[in-house]
């Protein structure tokens, strides 16, 4: 009897202690899940924090996007304006251009009327033979009103230009066909054509591979070149007068002789 008590008390107690065990394992799960609900609801609450601090990674790539797109649009706005201020500041200008060349011109004419009363006015007080004859009258009255001789007006001849180098000057200055030689101002008319060209030399420059000789004028607004395809040879000087002989050829729209054998080609006059 004694040992069915001890055994239903022994059982009893066992069960106590398992209910006891599985409350206390219960309440650490308990406690458990609602520390990590605590965390998560931290984390959110940092985050949300950051998001409104602007340290959220996110955040700041989408602010720095933001930026970006303003800063393009300022910056196309921006050019708009300038493109269309420099349109309308050039039609303003040019239009009060023509409105000043046409007020220019308005005067101009207006001072050549008033000049012509003017001119009449100060001729009326003097006799009619110190006035002023048209310019179309052949005649000019004298002191005896009952003669009238015309006037034999001088001729006055122009003083002739004078050509100090029959090489240099105009086109017509500078025709030596009949000599079988040309100017330099007459190659661009013989190309394709193998003859003698005579000049003053202008220019000489060199590169690393060839010689130019330039003629009527500094590079690029000379007349005729010639070209050695050597930067050691120097056959002439600035301000030499000699002849080249060769085939005409152009480059760049200018005549030019290559020249191949300086012996045979460069000559002086």
């Amino acid at each position: 009897m004694l040992e069915t008590i001890g055994i239903i008390f022994a059982v009893l107690f066992f069960l106590a202690l398992f209910s006891q065990m599985a409350d206390d394992h219960e309440i650490e799960h308990k406690k458990r899940k609602d520390e990590l609900e605590y965390q998560k609801k931290q984390q959110e609450h940092e985050l949300e924090i950051k998001k409104l601090a602007g340290l959220n990674p996110l955040y700041q790539e989408q602010t720095r996007k933001n930026k970006q797109y303003k800063a393009v649009i300022v910056g196309l706005i921006a050019l708009i304006i300038f493109i269309g201020g420099y349109i309308l500041f050039s039609n303003n200008e040019s239009a009060v251009a023509r409105e000043d060349h046409i007020l220019l011109n308005a005067e101009e004419i207006a001072d050549a009327s008033r000049q012509l009363p003017v001119d009449s006015q100060k001729n009326q007080g003097l006799p009619e033979r110190f006035t002023p004859s048209n310019v179309h009258e052949q005649q000019i009255e004298t002191d005896t009103a009952s003669t009238t001789k015309p006037i034999d007006q001088p001729k006055i001849e122009e003083p002739r230009q004078a050509v100090l180098n029959p090489f240099e000057g105009n086109i017509d200055d500078t025709n030596l066909s009949t000599s079988g030689q040309i100017s330099v101002y007459e190659a661009d008319a013989h190309i394709g054509e193998s003859t003698t060209v005579c000049g003053e030399v202008s220019q000489i420059s060199q590169t690393s591979k060839a010689t130019y000789i330039n003629f009527g004028g500094i590079y690029p607004k000379h007349k005729f070149s010639a070209v050695i395809w050597s930067n050691n040879i120097m056959p002439t000087s600035e301000g030499s007068n000699i002849c080249i002989t060769g085939l005409i050829e152009s480059y760049k729209g200018v005549p030019q002789i290559v020249i191949r054998s300086v012996e045979n080609q460069i000559s002086s006059y």
